[in-house]
């Protein structure tokens, strides 16, 4: 997997990791391939894919919880990647969101 980006000279480059540092390949230059878009998972809200890669930080964000983790697994029909560190993978999983609006002390029950 590669990422297109433009070079100073205003042409596009595709870049990849090759193990010893990153190369870049004129469009012109690969064989036949797949253009794939990112998104993020809150613009795939009501979206669908057969296949869908979910990249997840190495380090850790307190954002990263179950509920935010759910919806970008809901996304995928068929085939689903997830390219995550083993342990951000579990806090990510192993953190609730507490909500707290303070809702229930406003409301009134009456007789």
């Amino acid at each position: 997997m590669g990422i297109v980006l433009e070079s100073r000279d205003g042409q596009l480059r595709v870049w990849f990791d090759g193990g010893n540092g990153l190369r870049a390949f004129l469009p012109s230059a690969l064989p036949a391939h797949d253009t794939v878009y990112a998104m993020t998972i809150h613009k795939s809200q009501g979206s669908e894919f057969d296949a869908a890669t979910r990249v997840l930080p190495d380090y850790d964000l307190l954002v990263l919880t179950t509920e935010s983790f759910y919806p970008g697994l809901t996304r995928t029909r068929e085939r689903l990647a997830v390219l995550v560190p083993h342990e951000a993978l579990q806090r990510a999983v192993g953190r609730k969101v507490a909500r707290v609006s303070g809702l229930a002390s406003l409301i009134v029950i009456g007789d």
